[in-house]
């Protein structure tokens, strides 16, 4: 078992300075005020759905990772790179003697977090200093000049982000029609909501359900497959690694909620959500078709990039139920804690 090793006051200060500890939790929930990125409208403005469709952009863009570089800051923390520096200097007693010594300390290194924070953890057991101040680099260019990245809504981290997407399984059973199959991605990543253009977004003032038109550049989704079937009059059997990539995607996604509420705000409960897209074209791998039969599984990846129009038709309806399924999941987590009068600021008052 590798020794953890303690890290002296002014290094702990350091990385406060150069990483950034996280916000201390004030008894107040995330969304108390309004945040920044919603744009608050009003039924009876004549300019509602403008406004709607502004609104609804600026949370697709707050859904995706950012990475923020370090340029804006690079005198600072270059700066304090060397003063983190300089006690090793010292206790090595040369930059030569430094290099030798880092090796010595890169074993000391613990994973960092996804987005390069601080994690704060419990203050107790052996191991305490470490546990509280979390993942540290042990090697400081690293931590000075590594990128750091915002993930997804702050308060809402457990929601993850649109883009990437991280989906553990989808699980597809489709026995009718021209696809006949029994499959399943795991480990799939989806990029590409980064460029979500909301082109309109329309919230109705009698059962406050919404309708939303997203175009959509490109989507890639790719993963590990195992399936049996058929798609068209090709069989399919196989697993492996695939990747599916849509392009120029119009989607349309009909949104019904009840309206409730809670600690003095309304909000939504989203309930149910209907998709409904068109894509003007499609390509798509899947690796290890056939047991390895390298030519079947290369003359098969072809046929259906080369018949890619009635493919995406008979794949439309297990495509669109697995839209839906993430999109109400992620609506529900988001709006279960955003106040929907943040949104739409005449709501009514519901009992």
């Amino acid at each position: 078992m590798s020794s953890v090793r303690q890290l002296p006051f002014w290094e702990l200060l350091l990385v406060a300075f150069t990483i950034g500890l996280p916000t201390l939790s004030s008894g107040a929930t995330p969304f108390d005020t309004k945040p920044d990125f919603i744009k608050t409208c009003r039924f009876d403005d004549s300019n509602f759905i403008p406004c709607s469709t502004d609104s609804v952009q600026g949370l697709f863009d707050k859904l995706v990772t950012v990475v923020a570089q370090p340029s804006s800051r690079f005198a600072m923390l270059l700066a304090l790179g060397a003063l983190r520096v300089l006690p090793w200097f010292v206790s090595c007693g040369s930059f030569r003697g430094l290099k030798s010594c880092q090796k010595d300390l890169n074993h000391l290194e613990t994973p960092e977090t996804p987005d390069r924070q601080v994690q704060v953890a419990t203050k107790t057991g052996p191991n305490r200093q470490q546990a509280f101040y979390g993942p540290i680099c042990a090697s400081w260019p690293k931590c000075v000049f590594a990128p750091r990245k915002r993930i997804g809504i702050e308060g809402l981290e457990h929601v993850g982000t649109i883009d990437p997407m991280k989906i553990s399984k989808i699980r597809i059973l489709q026995g009718d029609g021209p696809v006949s199959v029994n499959a399943s991605l795991s480990k799939v990543i989806v990029t590409g909501f980064a460029s979500t253009k909301v082109v309109r977004n329309v919230v109705s003032n009698k059962d406050y359900g919404w309708e939303t038109h997203i175009r959509l550049p490109k989507m890639r989704l790719e993963g590990n497959y195992h399936m049996q079937g058929r798609i068209l009059v090709i069989p399919l059997n196989g697993h492996g690694k695939c990747w599916f990539e849509p392009s120029g995607m119009d989607i349309i996604m009909r949104t019904t909620t009840a309206l409730y509420q809670k600690n003095g705000h309304v909000f939504y409960n989203v309930t149910a959500t209907k998709v409904d897209y068109t894509i003007s074209g499609l390509r798509l791998h899947m690796g290890n078709l056939f047991e390895g039969v390298k030519v079947l599984e290369d003359s098969t990846n072809q046929y259906l990039n080369d018949n890619w129009r009635p493919v995406s038709e008979a794949l439309k309806p297990i495509i669109a139920k697995t839209i839906e399924d993430i999109l109400l999941a992620i609506m529900q987590n988001i709006f279960h804690q955003i106040p929907a009068d943040y949104f739409v600021e005449d709501l009514p008052r519901v009992n």
